[in-house]
């Protein structure tokens, strides 16, 4: 359960931090939100696919492991900071589908954040599926129900670390 517990705080901590960073490329707050939380989620359920996959397979599956691709994901920063500038530098139009600019508005927003989200979202998607798969029998609903309240928790405690205390431990005068 506490593979699943820092994984959640990892999945949205990074998710938080990337709000804190990626307005100041696309056009303000609130299409940012949508778009990082549409990638989040989107990248996740990858990393949830992923799982069953290599649970069918029997290959790769170690929660622990998992985790610590999430955390090794962050050494791409640099990369995902050069990607992620110059896709949030595309003009509007050039995704602007069926002449809605709105629409290329948000494509990019999505996309942008998919590109800075994706490797920590997919290796953290992954955890809870392999964490699961560890657990038979009939304490299965309830080991469910632990893992699923642990996630949770971390996701909760990660993003009030990153969005709130660190902000304050890492200012700057």
């Amino acid at each position: 359960v506490w593979t699943a517990f820092a994984a959640g705080f990892v999945l949205l901590g990074h998710e938080i931090l990337l709000l804190r960073r990626l307005p100041f490329w696309l056009e303000g707050f609130h299409p940012t939100f949508a778009g990082v939380l549409a990638a989040t989620l989107l990248a996740a359920s990858m990393g949830s696919l992923l799982a069953g996959r290599l649970l069918r397979l029997g290959r790769w599956t170690s929660p622990v492991g998992w985790l610590v691709a999430s955390c090794l994901a962050t050494v791409l920063w640099p990369l995902q900071e050069g990607v992620t500038s110059w896709i949030a530098g595309w003009k509007i139009e050039r995704l602007a589908w069926f002449g809605s600019r709105e629409l290329g508005l948000h494509l990019r927003a999505i996309l942008t954040g998919f590109v800075a989200i994706a490797p920590v979202a997919i290796a953290t998607g992954a955890v809870v599926p392999l964490a699961l798969s560890r657990i038979g029998g009939e304490d299965r609903v309830r080991a469910t129900g632990r893992v699923a309240l642990y996630h949770g928790l971390g996701s909760l405690l990660g993003s009030l670390v990153v969005g709130t205390l660190a902000p304050g431990w890492f200012a700057t005068s």
